[in-house]
């Protein structure tokens, strides 16, 4: 089975497997540090530009899975 791959694809779910990481990785102590600190607001930061990482999961296997689907409009 010979399937092509999309680079831009692969690349997008490259990004999100390592925000997933820094998600898991980020979150291990958040709620133990004290609000209004410069660490609590450097983790928030890392934190908030890592939650497209799920999202990000579904919609590259939801275009992945549609991609895959047989042209209704074809005609068999």
């Amino acid at each position: 089975m010979n399937k092509k791959r999309i680079t831009w694809i692969e690349l997008l779910r490259i990004a999100a497997c390592i925000a997933v990481i820094g998600l898991h990785a980020g979150s291990q102590h958040f709620r133990d540090i004290p609000i209004d600190t410069f660490t609590w607001k450097v983790s928030n930061f890392f934190h908030g530009i890592n939650r497209f990482a799920v999202a990000g999961f579904i919609m590259i296997s939801g275009s992945l899975y549609l991609w895959n689907l047989p042209d209704p409009c074809a005609g068999a």
